[in-house]
């Protein structure tokens, strides 16, 4: 239970493969991102918590809660985020929703494709 806790968190804070051999792989495949889901990507990867709440996604990239509720599932069926049940000490359950390697990969992607293209 603490190991899958723990594994937004240790993926995070782990050196992957080398940038260029990781940008090939992701650009090869790339999925086209609506706005929405590149917005709820990128405020996951940047955001100061691993772990995140819908609510404070949406406060994030600005996007109504209803919005990202849908964008998130989205998501996670093209295997880009991930999702931890957890619950809360009281016993209610929480939701808490993290980026994976592969949506990373997207948005570091994404990320060096704009700035190697931006002359600013």
């Amino acid at each position: 239970m603490l190991q899958s806790a723990m594994a937004p968190i240790i993926e995070k804070e782990t050196e992957g493969e080398p940038e260029e051999v990781a940008a090939a792989e992701v650009t090869t495949a790339s999925p086209q991102l609506s706005d929405e889901e590149r917005k709820v990507l990128e405020a996951l990867a940047n955001g100061e918590k691993v772990l995140r709440t819908r609510t404070s996604l949406a406060r994030q990239a600005g996007m109504l809660h209803s919005e990202v509720r849908r964008t998130v599932e989205t998501l996670r069926a093209r295997k880009l985020v991930g999702c931890k049940e957890m619950k809360k000490a009281n016993g209610a359950q929480m939701r808490r929703w993290h980026i994976n390697t592969k949506g990373r990969g997207l948005v570091e992607a994404r990320l060096s494709t704009h700035s190697t293209t931006d002359p600013s």
